[in-house]
């Protein structure tokens, strides 16, 4: 088993050392480890790959990386900084940059919100500009993930699975995040536009500089677009080096 130095790289956006996440079990007697000290850092401008079975810890580490779930011991560093340590809204303005991508677009989606007010809606949270200035932003947003301003006006019941998904990448891209977490982006999606949606991954990483954590069970699609992988079973990395 490979595994990261003790001191974070000098080039790493996220740094993680001895990461633990536990659950109580439903009757309380017991916990359960879903993350057991796993440590790795993730490289400014890579794509990191974790694959493993379902239920081996993947998702719980994702969500961990962008603080929607907290260690329950061990220390993720974004930059050199520990998040859990700053002021609330500092904290707040810090997550802006660790964004996260789930699988299912139908689930991150408002069916009573137009896909324009979707794409505004982390815009008006961050308080971002004025109004003109996110209408903008969003529809700058849509058009960078190759949707026409017209779908501005649809509702999710009127696109696709893969133009729900570009819908919910553009949401992603709109706060100007440093990193993105993909979780499972593509597994919902037919193969003939899978290829689709990871070419569209692979052109905002070269136009935007951005840095990935693509989780998956699939290798053909870890192969494609990961220069490192992590290989997790059982809430543990048993593998971790280059795609090759």
């Amino acid at each position: 088993m490979t595994t990261a130095d003790a001191e974070p790289r000098r080039d790493a956006i996220v740094s993680v050392r001895d990461l633990q996440v536990r659950f109580q079990t439903s009757d309380r007697r017991a916990t359960v480890k879903a993350v057991d000290g796993v440590n790795f850092d993730v490289r400014r401008g890579e794509t990191f790959g974790i694959i493993g079975e379902s239920g081996s810890g993947k998702t719980t580490i994702g969500r961990a990386l962008v603080f929607l779930l907290n260690p329950s011991a061990g220390a993720i560093l974004h930059d050199g900084i520990d998040p859990t340590a700053l002021p609330r809204r500092e904290f707040q303005n810090h997550r802006r940059d660790y964004q996260i991508i789930f699988q299912d677009p139908n689930a991150a989606l408002n069916p009573r919100m137009t896909i324009l007010a979707s794409v505004l809606e982390p815009l008006g949270l961050a308080r971002v500009g004025n109004s003109a200035e996110r209408e903008r932003q969003a529809r700058e947003a849509l058009e960078r993930v190759g949707l026409p301003q017209e779908f501005g006006a649809r509702y999710p019941h009127q696109l696709s699975g893969g133009q729900k998904q570009r819908v919910v990448i553009a949401r992603a891209l709109t706060l100007k995040p440093k990193l993105i977490v993909c979780d499972e982006v593509v597994a919902a999606l037919d193969m003939s536009i899978r290829g689709d949606v990871l070419n569209l991954f692979a052109d905002l990483q070269r136009d935007l500089g951005l840095t990935y954590v693509f989780i998956t069970h699939d290798l053909a699609v870890v192969s494609h677009i990961s220069e490192r992988v992590a290989v997790m079973y059982l809430g543990q990395f048993v593998e971790l080096g280059p795609t090759e």
